[in-house]
């Protein structure tokens, strides 16, 4: 995380599933020290995550047509 706080900037807000990755006592101690609110969803509940999940939707549509459209340059 601190390679991509560097990058980016750093967060005042995690939000994530409420999965074993992001409920490690590392993450927990990491949110402290960097003053970041970390916001557990509801797991299986995609609204609880709307925007995120919306984000990752559109990503795939988009990744998705890109392939195709370089499949078809390739082949043509």
């Amino acid at each position: 995380m601190d390679r991509t706080f560097a990058l980016f900037g750093i967060v005042k807000q995690l939000q994530s599933a409420n999965g074993p990755p992001f409920n490690s006592h590392e993450i927990t101690d990491y949110c402290q020290r960097m003053i970041i609110k970390h916001k557990k969803v509801t797991p299986y509940w995609p609204e609880a995550n709307g925007r995120p999940e919306r984000f990752v939707k559109t990503l795939k549509k988009t990744l998705t047509c890109s392939v195709a459209e370089t499949n078809d340059m390739s082949t043509n």
